[in-house]
């Protein structure tokens, strides 16, 4: 399920999957215990040989010494990333974790907060120096030669494998993650979660951004608030046609003035809108509701305000319990009663994976597994291997929880399939309601699947009411086909699994092309393209190609001089030819 050099790499949320593609990336280890480590329980407390300089236990606030213990690592969060010096893939993620390294350090919360520690597996001092030496790891490294950290995981994989635990007076794992990353990005986000309440954000959890707006002549700030429960609501800048669409100024607005009236303790700070019914304005005159003027382009950008509406909800403690883009009645009696408010499937992860693999089989496969994995970017997704194993047949489903934009609406809940091409297969319905909040039916369901299966999901799903809404049920689909339409930006950059391997193969082909074309330029130029007689010189070939700029395989692959010819060492050599 996790093959090194395929693209974007996953995030597993089952430790148990492990494949020989990860194993041959990197270096094969002997663990001493029987248990795996898991997300959750303790880090075993260990105590090491220090060989580190004074500048890098400066960077752990640890002290100095003849052995360093985790219990003397001075701050709340470690990232340890066991490597083995002669491991393939963690020579190839030294740039990345020297990038993290440099994120963490250039961003004041996480610099007082996390550190990150090499443990090189089986490997002397000396081996370690050789390794910075030659790929320029800035990060502390300490040798376990022994293997005797290591084997206190229980982990039977190979490097690199990666733990970030947190606590005081005894860690605990909140994140794992076996072999290559392609970026940063998981662990930066894992960081940032576990120190949200840290952070000024607009994710739940973060510390509300700094605000401020004038009213009534007087300027307000969130020192002002300070102690207080908060909503801010920034309205729409673009039209929603649909009737009772809670996402308009104005049905949103009758939603605020039966909550503040109902809930004194909240402050309701509400930025205009041409659309409020000035009725509606006059009657919420209560000591809790602000109407500023226009917020500054500096606040809108703190809170990543869009043409789209944007509602938050900051508890007493400065937090934000709530974001999206519009609230109901019934989410703010849930919210402001303490409860975080999260739209979640009301069916269980193994029952998911069910319904999956039963709409499979009723499509003639056979499931070999189905697997849920997490994308670098956040996307949660299903991934099935159809049989036979070899086949290298994948099928994709992702499960969809949409917010109500009705205050008398249920949440929407479904999946949609689709495969290594990216055409929609079917869609499962877990939780779709109608007016009256009555189930679809059969024949609803029908409806919808002929306007999705056999579309791509890099199609634009431009929803057109009169054509593509159910009956009675014209929010409800709508939120289908804006669930549909963020595919495009949720799977641009998904590579694994043999997904659009035409589409990549094609971007390949076509840098290829402009290899050649360059080389010819090259030739007629007097200039050599080659360096070593047996590889591309793209150093003084860059001026010849297009805006300057080195093409490179989407796949990872590795061009090379052949003959006359260009070749890929993962897509071979262009046998489609390079059109005019």
């Amino acid at each position: 399920m996790f093959m090194k050099g395929m693209g974007l790499k996953m995030v597993f949320f089952q430790r148990t999957v492990f494949v020989a593609g990860l194993i041959l990336s990197g270096a094969l280890l002997t663990a001493g215990s029987s248990h795996a480590l898991q997300v959750g329980e303790p880090f075993p407390e260990f105590s090491i040989t220090n060989t580190l300089s004074a500048d890098e236990l400066a960077s752990l606030k640890a002290p100095a010494g003849g052995e360093i213990a985790l219990k003397d690592i001075g701050h709340k969060i470690i990232l340890i990333e066991f490597l083995n010096v002669y491991c393939h893939t963690c020579r190839e993620q030294v740039t990345i974790f020297n990038d993290l390294h440099a994120a963490i350090k250039n961003d004041s919360v996480l610099a007082s907060n996390v550190c990150m520690l090499g443990i090189a597996v089986g490997n002397s001092v000396r081996e370690i120096q050789e390794f910075k030496k030659t790929y320029g790891a800035v990060y502390p490294i300490l040798a376990d030669p022994y293997k005797d950290v290591f084997n206190l995981t229980g982990n039977v994989h190979g490097t690199p494998q990666t733990y970030i635990v947190s606590g005081a007076a005894q860690r605990f794992v909140i994140y794992y993650h076996p072999g290559a990353v392609s970026s940063p990005q998981p662990y930066l986000r894992e960081l940032k979660a576990a120190l949200r309440g840290e952070i000024a954000g607009i994710e739940p959890g973060n510390r509300v951004p700094e605000y401020s707006f004038y009213y009534q002549s007087k300027q307000y700030s969130e020192k002002d608030f300070v102690g207080k429960k908060v909503l801010i609501y920034f309205p729409a800048r673009k039209k929603y046609e649909l009737v009772g669409d809670t996402r308009q100024p104005q049905s949103q607005l009758e939603i605020f003035a039966q909550a503040a009236a109902e809930f004194s303790d909240v402050q309701f700070i509400i930025f205009p809108s041409p659309e409020f019914p000035q009725k509606v304005m006059d009657g919420m005159r209560f000591g809790n509701v602000y109407f500023p003027e226009q917020p500054e382009e500096s606040m809108l950008k703190r809170f990543a305000v869009t043409d789209d509406p944007s509602v938050f909800y900051v508890n007493q403690y400065g937090r934000i319990s709530f974001g999206g883009p519009c609230i109901t009645l019934l989410n703010i009696r849930e919210i402001f009663k303490g409860k975080e408010y999260v739209s979640v499937p009301p069916v269980a992860d193994e029952e998911i994976k069910k319904l999956i693999e039963k709409n499979l089989k009723s499509q003639g496969m056979q499931i070999v597994s189905t697997n849920k994995i997490g994308l670098e970017n956040g996307t949660t997704l299903y991934v099935s291997a159809i049989a036979p194993r070899t086949s290298g047949m994948y099928m994709f489903s992702k499960v969809e929880s949409r917010l109500s934009v009705c205050d008398v609406c249920h949440d929407s809940h479904f999946i949609y399939i689709f495969d290594q091409r990216g055409i929609i297969k079917d869609l499962i319905p877990i939780a779709l309601t109608k007016y009256g909040n009555v189930p679809w039916t059969e024949e609803d369901i029908k409806k919808m699947k002929n306007r999705l299966v056999g579309q791509s999901i890099f199609s634009p799903f431009i929803f057109d009411p009169a054509v593509d809404a159910v009956t009675t049920a014209t929010m409800t689909s709508s939120l289908i086909f804006e669930a549909l339409r963020l595919a495009k930006k949720d799977f641009a950059d998904f590579k694994d699994y043999q997904f659009r391997r035409e589409h990549w193969e094609a971007l390949c082909f076509h840098n290829m092309c402009l290899i050649k074309d360059a080389v010819v330029k090259m030739k007629k130029a007097g200039v050599s393209y080659l360096v070593g007689g047996q590889a591309f010189d793209f150093d003084h070939m860059k001026k010849y190609l297009p805006e300057e700029k080195l093409p490179v395989c989407p796949l990872g692959g590795n061009y090379l001089p052949m003959g006359d010819n260009v070749l890929c060492s993962t897509h071979g050599i262009n046998i489609k030819g390079c059109g005019k």
